[in-house]
């Protein structure tokens, strides 16, 4: 590439430029880009640009090592094209092992600086949605018959067999994931507490909550024994499988040289609990309790050990924290650690907590700050790059979540069910959004639009059912709705644009709304409701055009079809410069001339779902796989959104 057009700048000679950038104009100089593009970037190629979370939005900053880091790597995209989004998977997205329902960003948290570089890697990307096929209606998750009580879970490298160890008894049971049936039951040392399979897939190890190890030959299901003087919490095993990592509790951290089976403690303080290695295995991460390195009960900390000289490189302090579960994000930018109460029990002291009780989740960069999710007991996959919460689901609880090596598939012991829960990626046939697709809410479980992060805020009670693909928005139609905010300027100042969505009514009485974003006069905005006679009707108003949504509008479209409760109907609306479209289930049933479109700025609403400006036009029944584009969709595009129907929405890259 053109060093002298494209090369990262340098600070002069003798005076060194701040490492840090604390702004997009900073930002996009140092780039030599203009300010839109260093944005575009960050959406599109994964640009590692930070936001303050406290600050007001829009906040940012970045470092130059990491920007030079990313620049050499970077493999150009045509400007042009779609801008794929960082779907979930395996690859893509982190599953916490004590897994969280997450409500959104509370704080930043204050203290808890970590000062060590880091070169950020490409991004990884899959396809697909991990939960959908589960949540759905009539859908749940296939559960495999898995012994008396799953409670941990280990794969095998090739993804033939699992490992589960039963939380009442000293067994494992494996499981063919070919077969789906389990072919032994393997005696172990009582109580297993932790399990992890060897690289090579040839052993796999199972800790005791009491003491010892019990190492599985898979092939021949034959078991040894590895005396450990103390108990096993959790275990982490190096990416070349010759070293153990045991957190044992109050015995301490140890090391075990699998070749020998020699253990050795290292040297430091007690209570490790829950590690995690991160993707090259030079550094393991360890959640202590009992305070740890420089922490002290209820800011426990989180230290950070040198794999190869078993030597600390500083500790993380000052989060409220009891430490819990811990996993590293698939690019090795930042941890995740579960601080189980710590915010709710009274016998904490509550400090740097959020305002509003629940469980935390910490999101720390390895860099510097830490962020802080709310939430309760269930399963979150998470964009590790992003942090948008991408899908959530009540599922049987599970301490742990394993992936097949291609990603596609996923297995979480459900313990009170003696199974384990199988979830499948649903990427085979879906329909991918169009290029020009500015927001998307799939409703799973969450109120995300999943293409930038910001979250709907839930009114009155509104929640999620299952849906047709996935989850959906549940609202009563008394009350109930959701609002987005000023989103985008879809139907506003675009040129071009179009909507679609799913709805299932599950009453048909009276006038509802499905979406909307109009003034309170009825004459700039748009709305897109079911009438009284059960018709579909799309209206567009401005106020230097046609009358708008008013009586006698020309620009009120409706359709041919009459809504029938507890039936999906696909509903989309097309904008270009010459005409305005209406499509039911694929199908144009009305189209008109919108006349000069310009809307009165000064009357930009929020974007609502079950709701508009007119008092009681509530919606009953589900909505789901919301879009919004800033170019207009051709039939073909919207016959084949509605033709993919229950595969729903994805990109494939």
């Amino acid at each position: 590439m053109d060093r002298e057009n494209a090369q990262v700048a340098t600070a002069p000679s003798g005076s060194p430029a701040s490492e840090r950038l604390e702004s997009w104009k900073e930002i996009a100089a140092y780039l030599k880009r203009d300010v839109s593009t260093a944005k575009r970037w960050e959406k599109r190629e994964g640009l590692p640009v930070y936001r303050h979370l406290h600050d007001k939005l829009g906040t940012v900053y970045a470092y130059r090592s990491e920007l030079d880091v990313w620049w050499n790597n970077r493999q150009p995209r045509p400007e042009a094209a779609a801008p794929p989004r960082r779907w979930v998977a395996a690859a893509a997205a982190v599953v916490l092992p004590v897994v969280l329902l997450v409500w959104g960003w509370a704080f930043l948290a204050r203290g808890g600086r970590l000062k060590l570089r880091h070169q950020v890697p490409p991004r990884a990307t899959r396809p697909g949605r991990l939960l959908a096929q589960a949540t759905g209606e009539g859908k749940q998750p296939a559960l495999l018959p898995a012994g008396k009580a799953p409670d941990r879970v280990a794969i095998t490298p090739n993804g033939a067999e699992l490992y589960l160890t039963d939380y009442d008894g000293a067994v494992v049971s494996v499981l063919n994931t070919a077969t789906q049936a389990l072919t032994h039951t393997v005696q172990v040392i009582q109580k297993p507490s932790a399990i992890v399979a060897a690289p090579d897939g040839h052993k796999v190890y199972v800790g005791s909550a009491v003491s010892d190890l019990s190492v599985i030959d898979t092939a021949t299901k034959a078991v040894s024994t590895i005396h450990t003087d103390g108990p096993v919490i959790d275990l982490a095993i190096t990416p070349d499988g010759r070293k153990l990592f045991l957190a044992a509790a109050y015995s301490g951290l140890k090391r075990v040289l699998t070749a020998t089976g020699e253990v050795t403690v290292i040297p430091g303080t007690i209570c490790p609990m829950y590690l995690a290695l991160n993707p090259q295995g030079t550094r393991l991460y360890v959640s202590y309790q009992c305070g740890g390195p420089g922490g002290r009960p209820g800011h426990d900390s989180i230290d950070i050990l040198d794999v190869t000289n078993e030597t600390s490189l500083g500790s993380i302090t000052g989060l409220p924290l009891v430490g819990g579960p811990i996993a590293i994000s698939p690019s090795g930018a930042h941890i995740w650690v579960s601080g189980w109460d710590v915010c709710e029990k009274p016998y904490y002291d509550h400090r740097g907590c959020p305002s509003v009780p629940g469980g935390v989740v910490h999101v720390l960069r390895t860099s510097d700050n830490a962020g802080v999710v709310l939430g309760h007991s269930s399963l979150v996959v998470v964009d590790a790059t992003s942090f948008t919460i991408l899908e959530t689901a009540e599922v049987a609880a599970s301490r742990g979540i394993v992936f097949a090596p291609d990603g596609r598939r996923a297995y979480a012991p459900a313990r009170s069910r003696g199974a384990v829960a199988v979830f499948d990626l649903l990427d085979d046939g879906c329909q991918p959004p169009s290029a020009g697709l500015v927001s998307f809410w799939p409703a799973d479980g969450n109120g995300n639009d999943v293409r930038d992060g910001r979250p709907g805020a839930l009114h009155n009670g509104a929640g999620f059912a299952p849906g047709l693909v996935g989850q959906a928005f549940r609202l009563d139609g008394k009350d109930d709705f959701v609002s987005f905010g000023k989103t985008n300027e879809v139907f506003f100042s675009d040129p071009e644009a179009a909507l679609s969505l799913w709805v299932k009514f599950g009453a048909v009485d009276g006038e509802m709304s499905v979406l909307s974003r109009m003034s309170p006069a009825a004459d700039s905005g748009w709305r897109f409701f079911k009438r009284e006679d059960n018709r579909f009707v799309f209206c567009l108003g401005s106020a230097l055009g046609p009358a708008g949504c008013l009586p006698g509008s020309s620009t009120t479209l409706a359709s041919a079809t009459v809504a029938a409760p507890d039936a999906w109907y696909h509903l989309a609306v097309v904008k270009t410069r010459t005409e305005v479209s209406l499509y039911i289930n694929g199908t144009l049933e009305a189209a008109t001339y919108p006349g000069v479109f310009q809307d009165r700025q000064a009357f930009q609403p929020e974007l609502q779902l079950g709701a508009d400006e007119r008092p009681g036009r509530f919606l009953n029944g589900l909505v789901d796989e919301v879009a919004l584009y800033n170019r207009a969709l051709s039939a073909a595009e919207v016959q084949s959104i509605f033709q993919a129907g229950k595969l729903g929405s994805c990109e494939k890259n």
